[in-house]
């Protein structure tokens, strides 16, 4: 069982290097989130954002950072007597 242990492990390092996975801790999350990078972050501090019609494409870095935190998200809407319009 430990030979078969060892083979798997063999073939695993031959197959992460030849697709390219190296390095496995890769810490491409870390450098693109400016609270673990140590970066000036635009939204720090706010808690609440608001959304308006005509907002579209917004950019990660414009909007609240809710990555790995417990968020809550509430919508207040305003529907038209005759119903939505789409």
């Amino acid at each position: 069982m430990a030979d078969n242990l060892r083979e798997m492990q063999k073939l695993y390092l031959l197959e992460a290097a030849k697709y390219h996975v190296f390095p496995i801790d890769d810490p491409t999350a870390e450098r693109l989130n400016p609270a673990i990078a140590g970066r000036p972050d635009l939204q720090a501090g706010r808690n609440s954002m608001r959304f308006v019609p005509g907002m579209t494409h917004l950019m990660e870095n414009t909007v609240l950072n809710v990555k790995n935190r417990s968020h809550v998200i509430t919508a207040e809407l305003v529907i038209p007597e005759g119903g939505p319009t789409v």
